[in-house]
This record gives structure tokens, C-alpha cells and sequence, in this order.
């Protein structure tokens, strides 16, 4: 039966009622965000008075005299970390004189750390494309318009940018630039001389400031090209990069996004710091951080489909763009662009300054997410990081509450820190000692279970984070997830197991081992949920489903390589596995520790080596790694 219709005085109540409770929140959220934002002030200042009396106490006289005895307790414990740094190398590598070995192969390698210095030195090392027979041998020649929104930019600086376009390798270009109403008249002054150096630049102005999704948009309705290249107005095209588009399109014809690395100028300079060397295409790491940016180029036919740019997005309207046209395409047409095309220029006001320069741009970030996953019929909540929150983190709690997972034990010592930490999920714990290998004692658990979720913990831990095996089995339950594999660290606080790359087709590394807790990796990847061809084999969650269609563990495998051996033959069927930070676990002391080379380890049998090798002969080295990085997992930059 329906319900009664109300009345409009009843209608007005209701609405005068919804409204008082609304403000009600509104005005308890503002001041939980005061108190809070009182309570970080309070914190500051004693941060700073504490600094203060301890700079002070530095330079007391009797601070100076007492230097001498506080040194027998200073190299005390200089010693001991330095014995169990020791220690813990020579463990990685299985000995002392492969520890040696390998720290004499460090020294001699060419790569080097990403400092600036050694960037430097690099871009000295490397040649561009530049000649036009590059371009004569193109089959396929698509006009690309470089979309300019305009707003009162620093004159030099747009004049930099529109140089930048037209000193192109590449000829078959336009530029669109469109003022959104500067109040400095002269960049429009600029924009109408710009339009005599060259017949294929176009200049707009607009009637009204409509921020940057509104004048992107017009500079697209301006655009004839195929594809459409978006470019900041105070930043810099390299010279070869439309040349290297126009190259990835006829290697590629059904691309319809392509995107570039980038690195960024320093402010006042024209010094290049800080490269992003991006991921292949990795849609977990979109989501939590916009892999694509820059240099971004669009089919213009899939970004008119899609509407554009939407207004409400700005500051994040590019990742917004890009997961709308994503949701049309098949992901083999993104492209990865493997060269430094793009240079952010770090002005103030830019997100090439500082992360957060541009703070609203994260919440606009997590709203485009959290849109698109309901547009793709996702389950979850968008959450800002927990280690660094400019950027998201997806949580497929919100749809799997309640999940049974088995928990397969190979130390039943760990029982009790995971009980610790369950919060909804009904485990059941199998105890998978006993006789026969890796492979064996967790199909036998397998076998002994009826659960949705399962998972695989090959030696002891002292803690786990909270809900720790509730993200790991709601991420396993999508349906494109393989294996999922928690952050994994050591009682030293270092990152000790993680997602693996591989230097050789049987030498296999984790990805940024030994970093300490609170460094965020290279492009913050040590810190967000993402994609890689296998993962630490030392704690595994997988769907039972998924488990099965994959025929489980290979039992001719003895050792760990069988759980290897699987994530590869998930990621071979096209499915992704996932290196999820916001489950942690910590190691018992001297338990489980991760080797600096996975093969390089007594536990392996000879004849585990030979499976693999006849199982997988033709693994490329280097798979899912950068080529100008190094594949053992501190992604150091390559001097060939």
C-alpha cells in the first residue's frame, strides 16, 4: 500500500527539518575540524618550544664538557646496529662471501641513485630523435592539438611554453591557447602576436573565467586533430615529444590514451630535478595516484564522447577524464610512453612545487574515484592513504563484510597476532605443518576448506595491522585480483618482503628493500596498492575460486617458488596481483627475512630450479620495470 502523499505545509516541515539536522552536522564538523585544527597548533608550538630548549641544552657549556661520556653509549649503539645490519646482509645473501660479492657488484655498477646531481649526468647521456626522416617514415601522420588553458600566467613563462610547441620535431601539430579571462592584458596581448609566428596556433578568449575544465573544454571545441595533447600553460614540451606520439600511435593504432614520463624545473631555473620514470599501464596505481598526468594525449573522437572536461572537477579534472574515457576502452589502448616527454615547471601555485601546492585537488581525487567505481559497479570506499594522504587508497571492505577465510599456517605461532587483529571476517585457522613441501601442505589446506578467501602464511609474525586480512580477502574477491600480498616489514622497521621484479628469468628481487618506515619509495610507491607479475610468496591471499580455475599449486615445486609459479600463471591469464601497504605484518625477530635475490636462498632444491626453469624459459628480465631504471628493486637510474 502507499504511503500517504504529504501535504505541502507537511513537505516544507520535513524539508525546514532535514535542513536544521544538516546544519546541526555541519556545525559539529566544523568544530571537530577547529578542535582539531587547535589541537595541531598546540602541537606545533610545543614541537617548537621542545626544539628550542634542546638546541639550547646543545649549546650549554656543560653539555659541551660532558661530550666525552656520552661517547663509550653513542658507539655502543652505533656498534650494534651496525652488527645487525651485518647480520642481516650476510642472511640475504645467503653467506658472507655472497654478501661480499654483492656489495663489490653495488660498488661497481654504473647505475646510480636518482639524486640530482646523477640526473643530471644522465640527461647528458641521452640522444633525442630528431632528425625529420624519423618523420617521413611514419605511415601514419595524425595532426595532434595541444590544448592550452590560459589564466594569468607570467608572461615569460607562456611565452616558454608556446616555444616549446613550436620548436616541435614533429610538424603536424596545432596549438589551441584560450584565455579564460586573464586580468593581466598582457597575455592576451601575448596570445593575438602568438597567432602571427605561426598559422597553426589558434588563440580563444572566452567571454567569462569558467576555471580550467571550462576553458579546456573550449580550447577542445577549437581542436581539428585526431588526438589532443594537453600542456599547462607555464610548462615545457620536450622537442621530440609529439615526434615520440605520432611513433607510439602507428606502433599502436588502436591507442586511445598515451601517456609520457615527466620531470619537473627547478623554480628560477632551468635545472631538470626529480623524474617520474611511470609504470606501464598499472589500473590500481591510477586509482590511487594519476599515473597518467603528463604528457597526456587523448584520441579526440573517445575524449568528445565522453563529454570532456566536467566542471566541478578542476584540480583533478585530468584523472577524472582519463578513468571516463578508461571505462570505454580495453586496457592494452593505454599506452605507456617510456621517455621523459613532459617538464613541469615548480611555480608557486603548481602541483610541480610541492604535492600539496594545490591542497583542494585531493578531494577532488577521491571524489573521481570513488564516481568511478560506482559508475563500474565497485563496491567500495575511496579513503586518502594512510602513509601519504595527497594520495587515495581503495577499500573493498565496504562491500565484503563478514567473509570466511581460512588461514593456512605453516608456524601456528601467528594464530595469535592475526586473532588480534580480525575485526569481521570468520576465520578458520588449518595448521599446514607436517610432511611434504610448500606446495603440498597448503593444497592439503585447500582441500580442508570451504572458505570464500585464502591464506597463505609461510613462517611466524609478531603483529598484523588492524583488519589486515579483511583488506587482503575483499581485494581477493574482485573479480580481476590473482594473489593479493601485504606489506611485509622487519623488527628493524624496514620493508622486508613486497611486490618482486625480475633482473634475470631466475633472479627475482623485492621492490624497495630495506627501506626504512615512513619513506614513501619512488614516485610514493612504496606506500600505495599496485600491480606487479608476482609478489612475496611469504604470506599470499587468494579467492578460492581463483585458486581453483588456476589448478592450485604446482606440487612438483618443493620450495616457495611454488607460490611464484602461481602468481605468474595468474598474471600470464591476464589477472592482476597486488601489493597491498594498507595490510602490514612485522616479522618475528630473525624469521621470514626476504633474500636479496628470491632464488638465491638453501631452501630451494636443485630440482625446484629446473622446474622453474622448463616452466618458465622465456620470462623477459626486466618485466614490469622501467628501462632507464634498474630492475633490482631501488629503481636506481640505468648508465648503459
Amino acid at each position: 500500500m502507499d504511503e500517504p502523499r504529504q501535504t505541502p505545509a507537511e513537505e516544507v516541515k520535513t524539508l525546514r527539518r532535514e535542513l536544521a539536522a544538516l546544519r546541526r552536522d555541519y556545525l559539529e564538523t566544523d568544530r571537530a575540524r577547529l578542535a582539531a585544527e587547535q589541537r595541531g597548533d598546540d602541537l606545533a608550538e610545543r614541537l617548537k618550544a621542545a626544539r628550542e630548549e634542546v638546541g639550547a641544552l646543545r649549546r650549554s657549556a656543560s653539555w659541551r664538557a660532558s661530550a666525552p661520556l656520552r661517547w663509550p653509549r653513542l658507539i655502543s649503539l652505533w656498534a650494534r646496529d651496525w652488527q645487525a645490519t651485518v647480520v642481516e646482509k650476510v642472511d640475504r645473501h645467503d653467506g658472507v662471501f655472497a654478501a661480499i660479492k654483492a656489495l663489490i657488484a653495488a660498488w661497481r655498477s654504473p647505475n646510480q641513485p636518482q639524486t640530482t646531481e646523477a640526473y643530471q649526468r644522465w640527461i647528458g647521456r641521452q640522444s633525442t630523435r630528431a632528425d625529420t626522416a624519423g618523420v617521413e617514415s611514419l605511415a601514419y601522420q595524425p595532426r595532434i592539438s595541444v590544448l592550452v588553458p590560459v589564466f594569468n600566467p607570467p608572461p615569460d613563462l607562456l611565452k616558454a611554453a608556446i616555444d616549446s610547441v613550436c620548436r616541435q620535431y614533429y610538424p603536424h601539430w596545432e596549438l589551441c591557447l584560450v584565455d579564460d579571462c586573464s586580468t593581466d592584458p598582457a597575455v592576451a596581448a601575448l596570445l593575438a602576436e602568438a597567432e602571427g609566428w605561426d598559422e597553426r596556433i589558434k588563440a580563444v578568449y572566452r567571454s567569462s573565467n569558467g576555471h580550467i575544465s571550462a576553458a579546456s573544454n573550449t580550447a577542445l571545441e577549437a581542436a581539428s586533430g585526431e588526438y589532443v595533447a594537453l600542456l599547462d600553460q607555464d610548462d615545457l614540451l620536450a622537442e621530440e615529444a609529439l615526434l615520440a606520439v605520432a611513433d607510439s600511435i602507428n606502433a599502436h593504432p588502436e591507442a586511445v590514451i598515451l601517456y609520457s614520463d615527466e620531470d619537473r624545473i627547478a623554480e628560477n631555473t632551468d635545472c631538470r630535478i626529480d623524474p617520474y620514470f611511470k609504470a606501464d599501464y598499472d589500473y590500481e596505481l591510477l586509482l590511487a595516484q594519476n599515473l597518467i598526468s603528463h604528457l597526456g594525449v587523448y584520441r579526440r573522437s573517445e575524449m568528445e564522447a565522453v563529454g570532456g572536461f566536467r566542471e566541478g572537477f578542476e584540480g583533478s579534472q585530468d584523472l577524472d577524464l582519463a578513468l571516463r574515457v578508461i571505462e570505454r576502452i580495453r586496457p592494452e589502448q593505454v599506452i605507456h610512453i617510456p621517455r621523459v616527454l613532459y617538464h613541469w615547471r615548480a611555480v608557486a601555485g603548481s602541483t610541480a612545487l610541492a604535492n600539496d601546492e594545490k591542497g583542494y585537488a585531493t578531494g577532488i581525487a577521491t571524489r573521481a574515484v570513488t564516481e568511478h567505481l560506482q559508475r563500474t559497479g565497485q563496491q567500495a570506499r575511496v579513503e586518502p592513504c594512510p602513509d601519504l594522504t595527497i594520495f587515495q587508497s581503495v577499500n573493498y571492505r565496504h562491500g565484503a563484510f563478514g567473509l570466511a577465510v581460512t588461514a593456512a599456517l605453516a608456524d601456528p605461532v601467528s594464530q595469535s597476532p592475526i586473532e588480534k587483529t580480525v575485526e569481521d571476517a570468520r576465520v578458520d585457522y588449518f595448521d599446514a605443518r607436517g610432511e611434504g613441501g610448500y606446495a603440498r601442505r597448503f593444497n592439503r589446506a585447500v582441500a580442508h576448506s570451504k572458505a570464500d578467501v585464502l591464506f597463505f602464511l609461510d613462517d611466524g609474525i609478531a603483529s598484523a595491522s588492524p583488519g589486515a586480512l579483511e583488506h587482503l580477502g575483499a581485494w581477493a574477491m574482485q573479480e580481476r585480483i590473482g594473489c593479493v600480498a601485504p606489506r611485509v616489514w622487519s623488527t628493524r622497521r624496514r620493508l622486508d618482503h613486497g611486490g618482486l621484479v625480475f633482473s634475470d628469468n631466475d633472479a627475482a628481487h623485492f621492490v624497495f628493500q630495506d627501506w626504512r618506515r615512513g619513506l614513501y619509495g619512488y614516485g610514493a610507491r612504496a606506500v600505495l596498492h599496485q600491480r606487479y607479475a608476482a609478489l612475496s610468496p611469504l604470506a599470499v591471499a587468494i579467492a578460492r575460486s581463483t585458486f581453483e580455475s588456476l589448478d592450485g599449486f604446482d606440487e612438483g615445486f618443493h620450495s616457495h617458488l611454488a607460490a611464484v609459479d602461481l602468481m605468474l600463471r595468474a598474471h600470464r591469464a591476464g589477472l592482476h596481483n597486488i601489493w597491498l601497504p594498507a595490510a602490514s605484518l612485522k616479522l618475528l625477530p630473525g624469521r621470514g627475512r626476504g633474500k636479496a635475490d628470491l632464488f638465491v636462498d638453501a631452501r630451494i632444491p636443485a630440482s625446484d630450479r629446473r622446474r622453474w626453469r622448463e616452466r618458465w624459459p622465456d620470462w623477459p628480465a626486466g618485466e614490469g620495470v622501467h628501462p632507464c631504471l634498474s630492475a633490482d628493486g631501488d629503481y636506481d637510474l640505468v648508465f648503459q
